[in-house]
């Protein structure tokens, strides 16, 4: 078998006729399996950036009745989706 030069495969990719994803250990899990796993990781990563916005108003809310509760909803909020974005990228 000759290699390409460009690519670092042991095989050719013409050659693959069925990829899945795979566990940390090695193993093979069902598509739904994985995307249902996939989908709560993201749906509590979005309600904890929402609960962290809701926690930034009331605190912003108690410092600065005027602005604050706006202020901290955004700083909570940008946290939750710095934390959402750093996650995502440890699993990736």
């Amino acid at each position: 078998m000759t290699r390409s030069r460009t690519s670092t495969a042991p095989c050719p990719w013409r050659a693959v006729v069925h990829s899945q994803p795979m566990h940390v250990g090695g193993g093979t899990g069902s598509f739904t399996s994985l995307f249902v796993r996939e989908m709560l990781t993201r749906a509590f990563l979005a309600v904890a950036a929402m609960g962290l916005a809701g926690l930034g108003s009331v605190v912003g809310d108690r410092v600065s009745p005027e602005w604050g509760g706006f202020l901290g909803a955004l700083a909570g909020l940008a946290l939750g989706i710095a934390v959402l974005v750093a996650v995502l990228r440890r699993r990736s």
